[in-house]
């Protein structure tokens, strides 16, 4: 398996990933791209996407291997995020400077990106900042607007869901039983949500507050039951017990960079990427508590994807 890596340069980079040990390799240059800022690979081909998150903004696909296969515009500024819906025929991007979204048909047969199909953009205060498919409806936080969009597959709206004035929603993450959390940016809070994303509660994103924490990315762990959040102005992985929509925050773990941008599982390891420091590194988890094991040198690292072909053994 391997570890491609998202960022704010001019590169995405590959790493050779040890499933035993979760070392990561010596890195290698897989695409050029202008800050390729996120990545999302297609589900059922060899083929993976990625936002060129500059002014005029454009988003691009390329085989598994590194090979081009074209790139569209975004249809608005730095597109921040990009999402496959999970049937493979469509590619959505968010433009966090736009606030707007396109929707873009995907080629069958090799997954190249064709001309878009809708562009909706939702108003100077917009600020779109992920895109998630969930079961039957595909969902869009919009950071300057204090709202989720929500969307049928076909991307007809019906219905929006408001959080509190101030908040920021930027990434979000659907728990197994059905319920939601999100980082809310602008209030330094984790939102505990619905299923129709209506808000329940809200937590501090970390236990020791800073004032402008800019909470980033947030995952769970296989099983579902912690949540881990990126904190940028703290420079640590707040751990939350999960039992049902009841958030316990267990502890402040050190990130071992600064500016954690970007965290995923791969495996039984939790990696971040860590912007500002120019490196990824790799915990171990003891009852859900991370002990960092290993760090790799990955310029401006923006973005975590594990990608395996489908014809890897």
């Amino acid at each position: 398996m391997s570890v491609y890596a998202g960022s704010y340069t001019s590169s995405i980079l590959s790493f050779q990933h040890d499933a035993a040990t979760g070392a990561l390799g010596d890195p290698a240059v897989v695409a050029n791209l202008v800050n390729p800022s996120w990545l999302t690979r297609h589900p059922h081909l060899d083929v993976f996407y990625a936002v060129s998150e500059t002014a005029d903004g454009a988003v691009a696909a390329f085989h598994l291997d590194g090979t081009p296969l074209g790139t569209q515009p975004s249809h608005g500024s730095d597109p921040c995020h990009l999402a496959v819906n999970p049937n493979g025929s469509r590619l959505v991007v968010a433009n966090y400077g736009g606030g707007s979204i396109a929707v873009y048909p995907l080629d069958a047969v090799d997954g190249r990106i064709l001309p878009a199909e809708r562009v909706e953009s939702f108003g100077a205060r917009a600020r779109a900042h992920h895109v998630v498919f969930h079961a039957d409806r595909a969902v869009v936080t919009d950071l300057g607007n204090d709202m989720f969009r929500l969307y049928t597959l076909d991307f007809s709206r019906w219905a929006v869901a408001h959080v509190p004035t101030g908040s920021g929603p930027r990434h979000l993450v659907f728990h197994p039983d059905g319920h939601a959390f999100a980082t809310a940016e602008l209030s330094s809070k984790v939102l505990v949500l619905d299923p129709d994303l209506g808000l329940l509660a809200s937590v501090n994103a970390t236990i020791s507050a800073v004032s402008e924490n800019f909470p980033s990315g947030l995952t769970l762990s296989p099983d579902g039951r912690f949540l881990y959040v990126a904190n940028r102005g703290r420079d640590c992985v707040t751990v939350f017990a999960v039992d049902g929509t009841v958030l316990t925050p267990l502890t402040d773990a050190p990130c071992g960079g600064v500016w954690p941008r970007d965290l995923a599982f791969i495996g039984d390891t939790l990696y971040v990427a860590n912007e500002r420091s120019d490196s990824i590194v790799a915990f171990r988890l003891d009852a859900g508590i991370p002990t960092p094991t290993g760090v790799f040198g990955a310029p401006k690292p923006s973005r975590l994807l594990a990608v395996q072909s489908r014809y890897d053994s």
